[in-house]
C-alpha cells in the first residue's frame, strides 16, 4: 500500500503563490493572473478601518452573496513585509477551517493593485462592547448576554484556540474587541494578523515533510518590538513576542474571562506602560474582590488566578484545559438555570397568593410567604421575591395567625407566674411586720387576726398560681381581690388615706399587668375597693374616724396601735422602705421584658438580613 502524500503545514502559504526570492512586484503579478476582480466584486461601503488594513462590504456577483473584503492601507501597499504579514494572516485564517474561525474565499489582487482577501461576512457584536453595555447598564444588555452565555462563548473561544494550537498556531493577540458574538449564537475569534508561525507546536498528524517558505523567517518580531496589546499580553510575551508558545494565548483568555466576570480589566490602568508594569509585577485575578457584589463563585476565581499566573508553567497547560474548567462550572451553572427557572415560578405563586382574595387571609399570607422563601432559597438574588418579602414582613397580617397568638399566651402566662411568685414573696414577708405591730402595742387585734388570715390565704393561693403551666385569670384575680382586702384591714392604722393605700395601689398596679383591657375595670374595681370601702364605712359612722381636723391641723387616730414614738417611727419605716424596693423590682421586672422583647425583635432582624445580603445595611 502505498504511503499517503504529505500536506504542507496549515499555516504556510502554498508554494506557487510565494517564492523565497520574489519582490513585491512579483509577488502581486503572481497574485492578480489568478483574479479577476473587476468581474467579480463590487466594493458597496467601509465596514472598519485600521492601521495595517481596511475592511469593506463587497458583492460577490459570480456567488451571489455579500462578503467582506480586506485589504492593506495605502501606506503599507507594496512593501514586502506588511503584504508578507497580510498573506500569512489570509493563510492562517484560511487554513484553520473551524466554526469560531471567519472562512477565506479568495485571494488576489485589485485593480489599484492592492492586495486583498475575501472572506464571510459576520455580523453580531464584539465582546469588548458588550462588556462596555453591561458597565453602562444600557437597556436589554443584561438579559440578552447573560454570565452564563458569555462564559458559553469564552468556551467556544478557548477550543478555537485550541485547534489553532494544534496547528502550530498562536494568535499572540486575544482580547475582548478580538471576539465577536454572532447574532444566531455564533462566537468568532478575529485578526490573526499577528499570529505565531511554529511547526513545532503540532500535532504529529498536522506536521509537514515540506520546508516552509523562506521569505516566513525574515518575518521575525524585532528585539524589543511589542507585539499586542498590553493588559492581555503574557508577562514572557512583553520580553520576547517571537518566542511565545500557547501559555500566552492561555493568559489573554484568563484576562479576558476577568473582564466577562468582574467588568473591569484585570490590569484596569488608563496608560499602556502603567498596564505593562502590572503585568510584569503581577496581578491577584480574583473577580470576586473586584466586583463583591456580583456574587462571583469561588471556583470561577480559582480559574482566573491559574490562567492568568505570573510562570507560564503554573497556568493551564493549554486552552483545552482551560475549557474543560470551564465546562465542568457551566455543568453546575445549567443547574442554576434551572434552579433560577424555578425561582421565577415561585415568585409568580407568591405573587398571586398576595394579591388574591382569600376567605382565609392567615393562610393566603402563609402560602405567599413561603413560596417567596423558596424562590430566595433556589435562587438567593432574586430582587423580585426579595422585594415581596420585604414587603410582606413589614405588613403587620390583618388577622392573628393561632401560632403567633399561641406564643403570645405563652409569654403571658410566663410573666403571669412571676408576678405571682414575686407576689407571694411580699405576702409572705407580711409576717416581719408582725413583732413590730406587737411593739406599737395592739389596741384592737381583730383587723390584725383578719390581715394575717388573708395575706396567708392570698400567699398560698399567689404561690400555687406561680407553679400551674397556663394560670387561670379567675385565681389570678382572687389573688388580687384577697390581698387588698387583706391590706384594707390595716386601714386602721393610719386612717384610709395613709400608708395602706400605697401599699395597695402598687399590689393593683402589678397585677394590672398582668390584665388586658376587658378585666381592666375588675382590677380598678379591687383597688378602689380596698381604698374607698374603709373611708366610706368612717364617714358612714360605722367605724370611728381617724382624722381629727383642728386649728389647721390634721391628728391621726390609730384604731390598730398605741402609735408609741420609737415603734411606730419604725414600722412606718420599714413599710417605706419595703415600698420602694418593690417598686423597683416590679418596674426593673418590667423593663427587662421590654429590653429583652426588643433584643429578640433586634436579632430576629438581623438573621433575616443575613439571608438578603444585599439588605444588610
Amino acid at each position: 500500500m502505498a504511503d499517503a502524500p504529505s500536506l504542507p503545514h496549515p499555516a504556510f502559504v502554498p508554494p506557487p503563490l510565494l517564492g523565497g526570492d520574489d519582490d513585491a512586484d512579483d509577488l502581486r503579478q503572481r497574485i492578480a493572473a489568478r483574479s479577476d476582480f473587476t468581474r467579480r466584486y463590487q466594493r458597496q461601503r467601509l465596514l472598519a478601518s485600521g492601521q495595517m488594513s481596511s475592511l469593506h462590504l463587497c458583492r460577490d456577483h459570480l456567488i451571489g452573496r455579500a462578503i467582506a473584503l480586506k485589504t492593506l492601507t495605502a501606506d503599507r501597499q507594496g512593501r514586502r513585509e506588511a503584504e508578507l504579514r497580510f498573506l500569512r494572516e489570509a493563510a492562517i485564517q484560511g487554513q484553520l477551517e473551524h466554526p469560531a474561525i471567519v472562512p477565506v474565499y479568495d485571494l488576489g489582487v485589485d485593480p489599484e493593485g492592492s492586495i486583498y482577501f475575501t472572506m464571510k461576512r459576520i455580523r453580531g457584536i464584539t465582546l469588548d462592547e458588550i462588556i462596555d453595555s453591561l458597565a453602562w447598564d444600557r437597556p436589554g444588555f443584561r438579559a440578552e448576554y447573560t454570565r452564563h452565555r458569555l462564559l458559553r462563548a469564552l468556551a467556544s473561544v478557548c477550543l478555537a484556540v485550541d485547534f489553532a494550537h494544534r496547528r502550530g498556531i498562536v494568535h499572540r493577540d486575544l482580547k475582548p474587541s478580538n471576539i465577536m458574538l454572532g447574532d444566531f449564537g455564533e462566537v468568532y475569534v478575529l485578526d490573526w494578523g499577528l499570529a505565531r508561525i511554529d511547526p513545532t507546536l503540532a500535532d504529529e498528524a498536522e506536521t509537514s515533510s515540506r520546508t516552509p517558505a523562506a521569505a516566513y523567517y525574515a518575518l521575525r518580531t524585532l528585539p524589543g518590538a511589542l507585539l499586542g496589546t498590553p493588559g492581555y499580553m503574557a508577562p514572557e510575551q512583553l520580553g520576547a513576542a517571537e518566542e511565545v508558545g500557547p501559555a500566552a494565548d492561555v493568559y489573554a483568555l484568563g484576562a479576558i474571562l476577568f473582564e466577562v466576570l468582574a467588568g473591569s480589566r484585570l490590569h484596569d490602568h488608563e496608560e499602556p506602560a502603567d498596564r505593562v508594569r502590572s503585568t510584569i509585577q503581577g496581578i491577584r485575578a480574583r473577580p470576586s474582590e473586584r466586583a463583591p457584589e456580583l456574587a462571583i463563585g469561588p471556583e470561577l476565581d480559582a480559574i482566573c488566578e491559574r490562567a492568568t499566573a505570573l510562570h507560564p508553567d503554573a497556568r493551564y497547560p493549554g486552552a483545552r484545559e482551560l475549557f474543560d474548567a470551564l465546562d465542568r462550572f457551566l455543568a453546575g451553572e445549567r443547574d442554576h438555570e434551572l434552579r433560577r427557572e424555578l425561582a421565577d415560578r415561585h415568585v409568580a405563586a407568591g405573587l398571586a397568593a398576595d394579591e388574591g382574595d382569600a376567605d382565609d387571609p392567615i393562610a393566603q399570607s402563609r402560602r405567599a410567604i413561603r413560596e417567596l422563601g423558596r424562590a430566595l432559597a433556589l435562587d438567593p438574588g432574586n430582587e423580585a421575591a426579595t422585594a415581596a418579602l420585604l414587603r410582606l414582613l413589614a405588613a403587620a397580617p390583618s388577622e392573628t395567625p393561632p401560632e403567633v397568638e399561641a406564643s403570645a399566651r405563652a409569654s403571658r402566662d410566663r410573666h403571669a407566674q412571676r408576678i405571682a411568685r414575686l407576689g407571694g414573696l411580699v405576702y409572705v414577708s407580711m409576717y416581719v411586720y408582725a413583732p413590730f405591730l406587737w411593739w406599737s402595742g395592739i389596741r384592737d387585734p381583730v383587723p390584725v387576726l383578719i390581715f394575717y388570715i388573708l395575706i396567708s390565704l392570698a400567699a398560698a393561693l399567689a404561690f400555687w398560681v406561680s407553679r400551674q403551666e397556663h394560670p387561670a385569670e379567675r385565681l389570678v384575680m382572687a389573688v388580687l381581690w384577697i390581698s387588698n382586702l387583706a391590706f384594707a384591714a390595716l386601714a386602721g392604722l393610719a386612717g384610709p388615706l395613709l400608708v395602706v393605700p400605697m401599699v395597695i395601689a402598687i399590689n393593683t398596679g402589678a397585677f394590672a399587668l398582668l390584665f388586658g383591657r376587658r378585666l381592666r375595670p375588675l382590677v380598678f374595681a379591687a383597688g378602689g375597693a380596698a381604698i374607698l370601702g374603709p373611708l366610706a364605712l368612717e364617714l358612714a359612722g360605722v367605724l370611728p374616724p381617724s382624722y381629727e381636723f383642728v386649728d389647721g391641723a390634721m391628728i391621726i387616730h390609730s384604731r390598730l396601735v398605741e402609735a408609741n414614738a420609737a415603734p411606730t417611727l419604725t414600722f412606718l419605716g420599714l413599710i417605706a422602705a419595703a415600698t420602694l424596693v418593690t417598686l423597683v423590682i416590679i418596674f426593673g421586672e418590667l423593663r427587662e421584658g421590654v429590653l429583652r422583647a426588643e433584643r429578640r425583635f433586634f436579632l430576629y432582624g438581623w438573621q433575616l438580613r443575613q439571608l438578603l445580603p444585599w439588605r444588610r445595611s
